[in-house]
C-alpha cells in the first residue's frame, strides 16, 4: 500500500514540477525502396530484394536525407528530365549536397528542387530534386542532401501509398551502363513513436521522492 501511495505522490510532484506534458519522439524515419514496390517494368525488377534505402533525420531548420544502394547491381539514374527523386513535401530549399554528387561524371551538377514528379508505377509527388545539366550517368555513390522548410512528419504517403520515388538503374553485365532504367517505391518501414508525456513527469516524481527521503534520513542521523 506505501509504494502505490508513494507512486502516486511521485506522479503529482511530476505534474507539479512540469506544467506542460513533455513528450519524446524519434527524429529519423527510413524508406525501403524494394524490388516488389510497384518497381517499373523497365528497370527489369524480378524479385523482392532490397534497391536502396532512405534515412531522413529531422535537423535544425529542416531535413538531412542519405540515399544509399544496398543491391550491387543497380545504381542511381535520372532517367528523364529532373528531378529524378519525389516526395510529398514542399521544401524551401535544397542544400548541402556531397562533392560527387556536385562533379557528377566530371562536370560541374547543379542539384535542385523541381516541382512535380511522376514516376509511373509508384505514382505522382509534389516536387522533386534532381540535377543540372541533366546526363545518363548510372551512379551508385550516396545521394546526400539537405531540404529546409519541412520535417520528418511531412514525408507522406501519396496517391500510391509511398513517401518517395526515385530513378534507378539495372546494370548491364558489363557493369558499365544500364541494362533498363525505371522508378521504384519508396514504403516507410520506420515511424516516430511519441513517448507517452506523462512518463517523463513521473520519472521526475520518483526523483523528487527519493531526495526528500534521503533528506529525512539525514534529519534522523543528526
Amino acid at each position: 500500500m506505501r509504494i502505490v501511495k508513494n507512486a502516486a505522490i511521485a506522479f503529482v510532484l511530476g505534474v507539479g514540477i512540469s506544467a506542460s506534458p513533455v513528450v519524446s519522439k524519434a527524429n529519423t524515419i527510413i524508406a525501403d525502396f524494394n524490388q516488389n514496390n510497384s518497381c517499373g517494368a523497365s528497370l527489369g525488377c524480378s524479385g523482392t530484394g532490397l534497391l536502396a534505402v532512405a534515412t531522413l533525420t529531422d535537423i535544425s531548420g529542416g531535413v538531412s536525407v542519405d540515399i544509399t544502394i544496398k543491391d550491387s547491381g543497380f545504381t542511381f539514374f535520372q532517367a528523364g528530365n529532373p528531378p529524378m527523386i519525389g516526395f510529398q513535401p514542399t521544401p524551401t530549399g535544397l542544400s548541402g549536397t556531397s562533392a560527387a554528387m556536385n562533379n557528377l561524371g566530371g562536370v560541374a551538377r547543379t542539384w535542385g528542387l523541381f516541382g512535380g514528379f511522376n514516376s509511373g508505377g509508384p505514382g505522382s509527388f509534389l516536387a522533386g530534386a534532381g540535377y543540372l545539366p541533366k546526363a545518363n550517368i548510372p551512379f551508385s555513390f550516396d545521394i546526400v542532401f539537405t531540404l529546409t522548410g519541412v520535417a520528418t512528419s511531412d514525408f507522406t504517403a501519396n496517391g500510391s501509398g509511398y513517401i518517395m520515388g526515385l530513378d534507378m538503374c539495372r546494370l548491364n553485365t558489363n557493369g558499365d551502363g544500364c541494362a533498363g532504367t525505371g522508378f521504384v517505391g519508396g514504403l516507410l518501414t520506420t515511424s516516430p513513436v511519441p513517448l507517452p508525456g506523462a512518463l517523463p513527469l513521473f520519472a521526475t516524481g520518483l526523483a523528487g521522492m527519493g531526495l526528500i527521503s534521503w533528506r529525512r534520513k539525514k534529519k534522523a542521523q543528526v
